[in-house]
C-alpha cells in the first residue's frame, strides 16, 4: 500500500483534517482510493481515515482505516476487507469476507519519487 496524504493536521469544522489517497497493488488488479478523515487525538498520533475506492469493480477492498503514527516515519494501519462480488444481474453486493480477516500494515515514510515509481503510481 502507497499512502499519499496531502492535508495537514488542523481542519476543524470545515470538513476532514487529513486527505489524500492510496493506492495498493495486486496482482489480479491496483486499487486506488480516496482518502479523507481526522486526528483522534491532539498530536495526531491517532487518525481514523475513510477509504472510498475511485473505481467499481469485483474484488477486495479496504475499508475504515485505523492507525497510529509514531511521531517520525512509521504510520500502523489497521482494516477489515469489503469483497465486492456482481451477481449475474450485474448488481453488486458487498459484505466483510470471513476468509480475510483484520489487515494491519506498517507504512514508512519515503520520497516523492518513491511515490511515484510504486506501482506505476
Amino acid at each position: 500500500m502507497v499512502l499519499r496524504l496531502t492535508h495537514g493536521v488542523g481542519g476543524g469544522d470545515e470538513g476532514s483534517e487529513i486527505g489524500g489517497r492510496a493506492k495498493v497493488c495486486g496482482a489480479d488488479h491496483d486499487v486506488t482510493y480516496a482518502i479523507s478523515g481526522d486526528a483522534l487525538d491532539y498530536r495526531g498520533t491517532r487518525f481514523g481515515l475513510n477509504a472510498e475506492r475511485t473505481d467499481a469493480g469485483e474484488g477486495l477492498y479496504h475499508r475504515r482505516l485505523e492507525g497510529t503514527w509514531d511521531g517520525q516515519d512509521d504510520l500502523t494501519v489497521s482494516t477489515s476487507l469489503l469483497r465486492i462480488e456482481m451477481d449475474a444481474a450485474g448488481t453488486a453486493t458487498a459484505g466483510v469476507d470471513p476468509r480475510n480477516p483484520a489487515v494491519t500494515l506498517t507504512l514508512r515514510r519515503a520520497t516523492e519519487s518513491d511515490f511515484a515509481a510504486a506501482c506505476g503510481a
